[in-house]
């Protein structure tokens, strides 16, 4: 009794629940910049990571001690990311039973992923505050444009002084950080990440949100972005992302606003007016030492490397591409595996497996790249028919609840976690995001925003009634 009390107080004390929105927030921020951290005894730790640890543990705080425990599993979305996270356990338990030995550093290092994402998501349920989900999809965004930002800034850092920004400030996250990518001329830059193909499983989101609100600077950072990562899979995926978005401003556009508080117009002229001095400063200081001409020069470079790049993925090549293969043998090699690989799968980082014959990137043997280019199909030999036909009804009832909600309100949460989703669907046709940290923790904090979502709907219509008759709500 004494020891419940003392929760009850140390609740209203702290407000637990204000301190674990920000704890959302800001791993939405970092969850997708793995190389932001700090070494620890000589082992890195990123700030995700220390940010995973107090969201679990004040979830799991809350819920055991101020939570109530609400019927689970209340829509088709969270259903489906259930079933999909437990028969990926289906899965690795095959894989660790029939495969070879050596993938079992893959299976067991991936076999922990799935837990953590079923008990988040059951302690968010439970806890059900109603705003995380707010929180956690405007920092994902924050995330999504700092990462674009930051790659062009390493772009332009590598042009003067031939030398990569992140291998400066983060060389202690790993000895793949974030070595400058030399490759199909000029360079890859990879944001807060250490591969710059991450960079096309978020810019599509992006240029999305930005043409939604016509924000042509964010525009102008995804151009950007988009040439000094050289990512193919981010210019495909926006070309989609843009096809989307024609079709969606057609049928929501002048029917709904998004809800969400504009800045004082007089307030924004003084921003962009400091920003534009700003920048006629610098470049005028640019001029003067000659560094405008490299910028020139390189920036040259990385569209041609990038023409050669998209000609040799996409347009020709001497030889059959690895994505040529993986779709190409996709339905052969299925059928070449035994029937419990086939409906089960052989676990979370195995799908390689299936190409092994075709050594490719030069590998002999078993193959060590554990999963191929592809989401999709990693998930087609990673969890099964079974599993992959779970995680693709997954896909479709998280649009097609959003799309549903867009009829009564299109929120602005809702309209983050639309283009995500938009990006993400894309994105994995061409490249491999297995069970990638955003990805989950987006579709965790997505279930939540749809289980709430009907008292979203009515503060949003009670502010706009109070609006209209000149009164101002507090409380939501």
């Amino acid at each position: 009794m004494l020891a419940k009390e003392c929760t009850l107080k140390l609740n209203d004390s702290y407000n637990l629940k204000d301190v674990l929105r920000i704890i959302v927030y800001l791993s939405g921020v970092f969850v997708t910049m793995p190389i932001v951290g700090i070494s620890l005894g000589g082992h890195f730790l990123s700030l995700f990571s220390i940010l995973f640890i107090l969201l679990f543990a004040g979830s799991a705080f809350l819920a055991v001690n101020g939570g109530s425990l609400p019927r689970i599993l209340k829509n088709k979305v969270e259903i489906c990311f259930f079933g999909f996270c437990l028969w990926s356990l289906v899965g690795i338990a095959l894989g660790l039973y029939f495969l070879n030995p050596s993938w079992k550093p893959y299976l067991i290092s991936n076999g922990v992923k799935p837990i953590e994402y079923i008990l988040l998501m059951l302690l968010i349920h439970i806890v059900n505050d109603g705003k995380s989900a707010e929180q956690f999809a405007k920092g994902l965004m924050l995330g999504f444009i700092l990462n674009c930002s930051w790659s062009i800034l390493q772009g332009v850092y590598y042009l003067v002084f031939h030398h990569s920004l992140n291998s400066l400030l983060f060389s202690n996250a790993s000895i793949d950080v974030a070595e400058i990518w030399t490759v199909y001329g000029g360079i890859r830059a990879c944001g807060f990440n250490m591969d710059p193909a991450n960079i096309g499983g978020f810019l599509p989101a992006v240029v999305f949100y930005a043409l939604y609100h016509k924000k042509k600077y964010l525009l102008v950072i995804c151009a950007l972005s988009l040439v000094f990562s050289q990512s193919t899979t981010a210019l495909v995926g926006t070309f989609f992302a843009v096809a989307v978005y024609v079709v969606f401003h057609r049928k929501y556009i002048g029917e709904k606003k998004v809800h969400k508080k504009h800045s004082n117009s007089m307030k924004r002229l003084s921003i962009y007016f400091l920003a534009a001095a700003g920048v006629i400063a610098v470049f005028i200081v640019l001029l003067k030492n000659g560094t405008i001409d490299k910028l020139v020069d390189g920036i040259s470079s990385y569209v041609d490397g990038f023409v050669t790049r998209v000609s040799s993925n996409y347009v020709y090549a001497d030889d059959k591409g690895p994505r040529a293969i993986y779709y190409g043998q996709a339905i052969p090699q299925l059928f070449k595996r035994n029937i419990l690989f086939m409906l089960c799968g052989s676990g979370i980082g195995t799908s390689m497996e299936a190409y092994a014959e075709y050594q490719i990137f030069g590998i002999v043997g078993v193959n060590a790249f554990g999963e191929v280019e592809t989401t999709f199909l990693a998930y087609l030999f990673d969890c099964g028919i079974i599993g992959f036909f779970i995680y693709v009804l997954l896909l479709y009832y998280a649009v097609r609840a959003l799309l549903k909600s867009f009829n009564k309100m299109i929120s602005e949460t809702g309209l983050i976690y639309f283009s995500f989703l938009i990006a993400m669907i894309f994105s994995e046709l061409l490249y491999h995001y297995i069970f990638t940290a955003y990805r989950m923790m987006a579709l965790i904090f997505l279930i939540d925003y749809l289980n709430n979502y009907d008292n979203s709907v009515i503060k949003y219509q009670v502010k706009k009634l109070a609006g209209e008759i000149g009164l101002k709500v507090r409380g939501f």
